[in-house]
């Protein structure tokens, strides 16, 4: 077999010829000028470098990693925790104890979580003895927060990502629900009464406390109250109240707190592209049906992760895309990885967004649908996501067109799949009348047959589509670059599928070597390929071969806290 690396030698820096000049960059007053939306995104909103260099970059200010690096370094942003950092922190957070005194720790005035200096000094064994000892750096500060700030201290740094080992789907339910009941968030078509908190139960819509107040009241209610919407009525309602704020002929409004700016779809920056968040849950599947429990619980921390980010930048298809991995987590047996996202949703729209307009209120809604009814409101709402893509983009929008596929793909498809298979057929045919973009729309609704094939049986015809594909983009170079290495893929699946399981392997290999190249050797994707492969080989009885593939995988998914904390390890 061929050995695969996705690790190999580390990435070669980029470097200049002796001799050349590097560019000078952005001047002085120029970071300064950009400084604070620099800051809000890398330290406040919790972004990676690389994202907010896109960020940047798409509103005209352009500089290279090594310079964002050498600014950040200047104004104190670092994130990591350093070990007298945490001592010194420790130490403040003991005497004001002491003291009787609430605290708030500051880092470069940004709230510092004294959970991860706990965690830190613990794995290092500290005692009494390093706190008593501590000095304090000037940049670290403490102050008594205000009685609100002890509840809504939550920014990007401090909130932690729910692991598999502390699964506790109620834990967060009662203090949001008090949240949410302050903030007002739900409507009654006019709030007429701000602390009505409406209960769904998958039949029908109850708001509590409002009869008490009616009963008891003395007050003449002429006329009477609107009805109130249920939890599904309003999040439909704010999925199209969202939208119709979104589109500006055609083009896509971001808004920052800074401003809006319209884009183009097509070129507007999208944190999922490769729809890592469903590629990691995919994944996690996989390895929990082969009994790799331990990688199962690292690969949905990494999935945890993005969410966060996710949620953060608003795009067209952030909505498909959460509604699908849902429904792919209901419909393979993780239902209790399905509640535990939805919960995740839902605390973090409270800290993040704006509960007052359609997005924030969109993920509060989404988390508050009880588990009866979870399925069937997703799927409604996801037709109602799409319908109002079609109308602020048009029929045949790139975007639109991926989302309905989606849709497709994992509603219809899991309960018939004929009829998938026949609606994906009027599509192509529509396409070819009326799209001005069939090169490229055509091969991709051509993917999506051959997955409805292949989860029928039908597997030569699955292996043909793929290879049609792949024909097509040999002459033509506008079928994009993951449009052919998903079309390998599912060629390798259907080939899979016929016992042919050289080719299979060959084509698979290719796929993750194209992936690899383009993308680096730590690709998601590629990860998640290694991780299929190796399943299929231990299927096959080369146990050893399967083996060097799960190093490889195992180094690139990595720990996560679990592990970190068994370990004793930073």
């Amino acid at each position: 077999m061929t050995k695969v690396s996705l690790l190999g030698s580390a990435a070669t820096m980029e470097q200049q010829p002796c001799g050349t000049a590097q560019r000078s960059g952005p001047s002085k007053a120029q970071w300064e000028c950009h400084r604070s939306q620099i800051i809000r995104l890398y330290r406040d909103e919790n972004l990676k470098l690389k994202e907010v260099m896109v960020i940047m970059k798409q509103e005209g200010f352009v500089a290279t990693g090594r310079m964002y690096k050498d600014r950040m370094k200047k104004w104190g942003l670092a994130k990591n925790i350093k070990e007298h950092e945490a001592i010194a922190i420790l130490r403040i957070k003991s005497e004001r104890d002491a003291a009787g005194k609430d605290t708030l720790i500051e880092k470069h005035n940004h709230t510092v979580e004294i959970g991860r200096c706990i965690r830190h000094t613990r794995r290092k064994g500290l005692g009494e003895a390093a706190l008593s000892s501590a000095s304090v750096p000037s940049y670290i500060s403490c102050r008594t927060p205000p009685p609100e700030s002890l509840s809504q201290a939550y920014n990007g740094e401090s909130f932690e990502v729910p692991t598999l080992s502390s699964i506790t789907l109620h834990s967060e339910k009662e203090s949001l629900l008090e949240a949410e009941a302050e903030a007002g968030i739900y409507e009654s078509g006019v709030n007429w009464l701000g602390n009505s908190v409406p209960v769904f139960d998958g039949r029908k819509a109850r708001t509590n406390r409002m009869s008490d107040f009616l009963e008891f009241s003395t007050i003449p209610q002429s006329p009477p109250p609107p009805p109130v919407l249920g939890i599904p009525e309003q999040l439909f309602r704010n999925i199209s109240l969202y939208y119709v704020g979104s589109f500006h002929c055609g083009q896509w409004i971001s808004r920052t707190r800074d401003g809006a700016a319209v884009f183009e779809v097509d070129s507007f920056y999208d944190p999922d592209q490769r729809n890592e968040l469903q590629g990691d849950f995919y994944m996690a599947g996989n390895l929990k049906a082969n009994g790799s429990l331990n990688e199962f619980r690292r690969v949905l921390s990494k999935a945890f992760r993005l969410v966060h980010g996710i949620l953060q930048r608003s795009h067209p298809r952030t909505l498909d895309r959460l509604f699908s991995s849902m429904l792919w987590l209901l419909h393979n047996g993780l239902t209790e990885v399905a509640l535990l996202l939805r919960d995740y949703i839902r605390s973090l729209s409270i800290r993040l967004t704006s509960v007052q307009q359609p997005w924030g209120r969109i993920f509060l809604l989404l988390g508050n649908l009880d588990e009866q009814s979870l399925e069937h409101v997703l799927i409604n709402a996801w037709k109602c996501n799409n319908d109002a893509l079609d109308r602020g983009l048009g029929s045949f929008s790139d975007a639109g067109l991926l989302t309905h596929l989606n849709h497709i793909h994992h509603v219809y498809e899991t309960y018939d799949g004929r009829r998938a298979e026949k609606l994906l057929w009027s599509l192509y045919d529509e396409c070819e009348r009326a799209s001005n973009k069939t090169t490229t729309q055509i091969p991709t609704i051509m993917l999506s047959l051959g997955h409805s094939m292949l989860a029928q049986g039908k597997h030569d015809q699955t292996e043909d589509m793929a290879l049609g594909i792949l024909l097509r983009a040999q002459t033509e170079p506008r079928i994009s670059f993951n449009l052919r290495v998903d079309a390998m893929v599912l060629a390798a699946r259907a080939q899979y599928q016929q016992r042919r399981g050289r080719l299979a392997e060959k084509s698979m290999l290719d796929a993750i070597h194209m992936l690899t190249e383009e993308h680096g050797e730590g690709c998601p994707l590629a990860t998640r390929y290694v991780n299929l492969l190796e399943s299929w080989l231990r299927e096959w009885g080369r146990t050893e071969d399967a083996d060097e593939l799960k190093k490889v995988a195992d180094v690139v998914i990595g720990l996560d806290e679990t592990d970190v904390e068994q370990n004793g390890q930073l």
